[in-house]
C-alpha cells in the first residue's frame, strides 16, 4: 500500500492538501501539479510525489482523462476548518484512519507497536519506517491519536463509545453544561384519623 513520501515534511504534506482545495474552489475543477507548485513554491515533480498516497487515502480524486485531481470532501473541510482553527482543522482528515482506532480503545499502546502495526497494514519493510512514522503524524494531525511520553492514545477526534471517527474533537467534560436537575417533590399524603 502506497506510504506517505519522506521527502516533503509532514506540514508541508498538509500544506498541499490546503492547495488542492483552494485552487479547485467551489467548482470542484481539476487541479494540476503545476498549479499546486505555484501556489506552495515548490518543483512539480516534488508535488507529484504525494499524489499516489493522497489518492489512495482517499484525499484526492483522480480526474479520468485529465491530468489533475480534484480534492474530497475532507480535504475541502479542512482547508475551510483551517482558515477558522488551523489548529484542530486537521481533525477534518479523521476518516482516513480505521487501523488503531478498536486496539486504542481497549488500551493505549507503545508508540514502536503502533508503528509496527501501521507497517504491517501497509506491508511495508523497516525500511520504509519513516514514512509509517508520517502515517502516525497524520493521525495525531487528525486527532484520531495523542502521543504522549512514547505512548499512542485514542484522540479527541474519535467517539469513544462507539469508535466511530467523527469530523471534530469530542466535547469534554468541561465544556459541556449540565442540565439543572428538577426539584423533588413528595406526594401529598392524608393522615387525618377520627
Amino acid at each position: 500500500k502506497p506510504l506517505p513520501t519522506d521527502r516533503i515534511q509532514f506540514q508541508k504534506q498538509l500544506d498541499l492538501l490546503r492547495a488542492y482545495a483552494a485552487i479547485s474552489g467551489p467548482g470542484m475543477t481539476p487541479v494540476s501539479n503545476k498549479a499546486v507548485a505555484d501556489v506552495v513554491k515548490m518543483v512539480a515533480s516534488t508535488v507529484s510525489m504525494s499524489n499516489k498516497f493522497f489518492s489512495e487515502m482517499g484525499f484526492l480524486l483522480p480526474v479520468s482523462g485529465e491530468a489533475g485531481y480534484i480534492p474530497s470532501q475532507d480535504v475541502v473541510n479542512y482547508a475551510r476548518a483551517f482558515e477558522w482553527k488551523p489548529e484542530s482543522a486537521a481533525y477534518k482528515l479523521a476518516p482516513i484512519a480505521q487501523r488503531l482506532v478498536p486496539k486504542l480503545r481497549y488500551r493505549p499502546m507503545d508508540e514502536t507497536e503502533a508503528l509496527q502495526d501501521l507497517a504491517e497494514e501497509a506491508a511495508a519493510s523497516p525500511s520504509y519506517e519513516n514514512q509509517v512514522r508520517l502515517l502516525l503524524d497524520y493521525l495525531a494531525a487528525a486527532g484520531v491519536v495523542v502521543r504522549e511520553g512514547g505512548l499512542v492514545r485514542i484522540g479527541p477526534a474519535v467517539d469513544v463509545g462507539n469508535g466511530d471517527i467523527t469530523a471534530g474533537p469530542s466535547p469534554t467534560a468541561e465544556a459541556e453544561t449540565p442540565r439543572p436537575e428538577a426539584p423533588v417533590r413528595a406526594p401529598a399524603v392524608a393522615t387525618a384519623f377520627a
